[in-house]
């Protein structure tokens, strides 16, 4: 009789064991040590299968090794051997849900296992093995790809940026390659000769506010004028406007030449549609000491 066989439940030994209250899940053969406490012939005259609860405790079956040799032959090579049921006593001491059926015990395990199950299992992990094989190729060889183009856009990346320092650098002079050092050690090199030899000196630059403000302080209120631009120069200062009539431009004139340190310089005057326009320069008196260097525009009005 070939397919699943069954062994009455009273040809059986079973335990039920509670291993939890160890503190760590006990392997088989410590189980089986348990088991042997409770049983009552020599675990090894036994063929033992275990079946962890879903309450933490270990269902323990067992059958005599003789007992289960005959019926092995009995069935001409089955595939399937288990319990016929559950004892009573068992279901019991044992939640409902929790209690597995008989069929899940199967007592065919270990070295009792039927041949062509364990062909078929070996065959799983062959297979297994040569998907797991085959994915990690497939994987290895996504990652050389990727390798090998990093490296080509690194290689493309160094050869322009070796491009770009040869745009910037100077022609090798005569009888010396261009060739002779690579393009970054080049540009060091270069940049060593230009610090060596050109000035990093920048010139200091003098403050005009006070000047400015000494010129904007003579000013004359009163006029009816307005000031376009105060331009502050090392040979001295021009002051431009707007004024109604040349009589105002003159006040100015004459008001901006009280300037401390500085001399004015006969006044020019254009007539435009509705007044008249002024530039005046102050330049520094003989034997005086202001100086002044760089420019200014400030725009604005006066009256």
């Amino acid at each position: 009789m070939n397919g699943h066989s069954t062994i009455p439940t009273r040809e059986l030994y079973w335990a039920l064991l509670e291993p939890a209250s160890i503190g760590r899940q006990l392997r088989p053969d410590e189980l089986n040590a348990l088991a042997e406490d409770v049983l009552p012939i020599p675990i090894e005259e036994l063929h033992l299968i275990q079946h962890r609860l879903s309450d933490g405790r270990v269902l323990v079956c067992g059958v005599e090794l003789e007992l289960l040799r005959s019926y092995i032959a009995a069935a001409a090579d089955p595939q399937r051997l288990t319990p016929s049921a559950i004892p009573e006593f068992l279901r019991a001491r044992v939640d409902e849900a929790a209690m597995p059926g008989s069929r899940e015990l199967e007592l065919l395990v270990g070295e009792f296992e039927p041949p062509g199950i364990r062909a078929a299992r070996r065959r799983l992990h062959r297979s297994i093995l040569y998907v797991a094989t085959i994915l990690a190729i497939v994987l290895c060889a996504g990652l050389v790809s990727r390798g090998i183009a990093a490296r080509r856009a690194l290689i493309e990346l160094e050869a322009r940026g070796s491009d770009l320092i040869c745009a910037v650098l100077p022609p090798g002079r005569d009888g010396e390659s261009s060739g002779a050092l690579p393009p970054d050690l080049r540009l060091a090199a270069e940049l060593r000769t230009l610090q060596a030899t050109r000035s990093v000196d920048i010139p200091t630059l003098a403050d005009i506010t006070p000047v400015a403000s000494r010129v904007l302080a003579n000013w004359p209120i009163e006029v009816d004028a307005r000031l376009d631009s105060i331009r502050v120069l090392p040979s001295g200062i021009a002051v431009t406007g707007t004024a109604r009539d040349a009589a105002n431009a003159q006040r100015i004139a004459d008001a901006l030449s009280k300037t401390k340190g500085f001399e004015l310089a006969p006044p020019q005057l254009r007539a435009i549609g509705d007044g008249v326009t002024f530039s005046l320069s102050l330049l520094p008196s003989p034997g005086s000491d202001e100086t002044a260097s760089g420019a200014v525009r400030r725009d604005g009005g006066a009256s």
